[in-house]
């Protein structure tokens, strides 16, 4: 049996959050194939000093700092290496000569960093990116698009990319009788959900009704809030519940009426989506921000037209689509998933399984 070493991309206190429900649905994957791997965390890593992330900034400007920050792990007895993020291939990892890396993306980084657009930076970064994944064995992508724009690229990444949606165990969800909450959740220092918790503290906050806010509770959910992101919170219709814990998480879920997702940057798919529809929430989302997600429960609004939508959604009293649920499901719930999608289960099995 191959000895595996799964690499993950969050600190091992860390408990809720969009990358650790993603890595929590592939290590269930890998689990269900009967692999067994031995995790590491980002913080098992050791600091090193070097000058790698101040050459990156010459050729993929210094907003990528964070991929090429050198540590040092030693992997060396592993026969396979999950690498959850970019940034593990500038880490001394200390790999076998013959090693299978298999690499798992959450978004795509080049437009991630560079809010989609085309330049001289994320030209590099692209590149840098479909190099790594052809030293790959194989790769995870979020969605049929983000494989389409690699393949495009580059036809020869073709048979080693598989699409992965980010997907949730449905089993942990459930929704309340009272349903009088107003969610944003995400990640609080995470570039797009910071320009949308400026946002909905500032346009967003000014027009909601004063019945609105009687009747609902406005809340921003998230970990790594920074003073500026607390005062700013503080300041509008929203109370702030900072670092909740899975269990605080799904209760919070379980009482919305309402999930925000105005979103204007990023890549990947949305779990704050995935979450709320199981949930049986109502989602309001940007066209950008519901990307890759398809379901009847999704009311899609421009910024400028978001809080009328809101209130459209509110004076309506509009009810969530059960019906809707069960297509949903299969392609966002982990065991309806991977029901339905034994051909790449077959591929990770051929490649890493025995």
């Amino acid at each position: 049996m191959k000895r595996i070493a799964f690499l993950s991309s969050i600190n091992k206190e860390k408990v809720f959050g969009g990358a650790f429900l993603r890595i929590s649905s592939i290590k269930e994957i890998y689990r269900k194939l009967g692999l067994q791997f031995d995790e590491f965390y980002l913080n098992d890593g050791k600091d090193t000093n070097n000058t790698l992330r101040y050459l990156s900034a010459v050729k993929y400007s210094k907003k990528t700092f964070i991929l090429f920050k050198e540590y040092e792990l030693d992997l060396s007895k592993y026969d396979v290496v999950h690498f959850d993020n970019l940034k593990f291939f500038s880490w001394k990892t200390y790999l076998k000569n013959d090693v299978q890396i298999i690499y798992n993306a959450h978004n795509l980084e080049f437009e991630n960093f560079f809010d989609r657009r085309t330049n001289f930076f994320s030209n590099n970064l692209k590149r840098y990116e479909l190099n790594q994944i052809k030293k790959s064995a194989l790769s995870f992508v979020c969605s049929k698009r983000e494989k389409e724009i690699l393949t495009r690229e580059d036809k020869s990444v073709a048979d080693k990319i598989h699409v992965i949606p980010n997907l949730i165990d449905g089993k942990k969800y459930s929704s309340s009788q009272c349903k009088n909450i107003i969610l944003f959740v995400g990640t609080l220092d995470y570039y797009p959900n910071l320009n949308a918790v400026k946002f909905l503290t500032s346009d967003f906050s000014q027009e909601v009704t004063e019945q609105t806010l009687n009747d609902f509770e406005f809340i921003i959910a998230g970990s790594n809030a920074t003073k500026d992101i607390r005062d700013m919170i503080q300041k509008s219709i929203f109370s702030l519940v900072e670092n909740p814990s899975n269990e605080e998480m799904l209760k919070l879920l379980s009482k919305t009426y309402v999930n925000l997702v105005p979103l204007q940057h990023g890549s990947g798919t949305r779990l704050k989506i995935s979450e709320g529809i199981i949930s049986r929430n109502i989602i309001l989302s940007t066209p950008l921000g519901r990307e890759g997600i398809s379901s009847e429960n999704i009311y899609e609004s421009s910024l400028a037209d978001f809080s009328s939508k809101l209130q459209k959604i509110i004076t309506n009293q509009i009810q969530f689509k059960q019906e809707d649920q069960k297509d949903f499901l299969q392609n966002n719930e982990i065991e309806s998933w991977c029901k339905s999608n034994k051909e790449i289960l077959s591929a990770i099995v051929n490649k890493i399984g025995s």
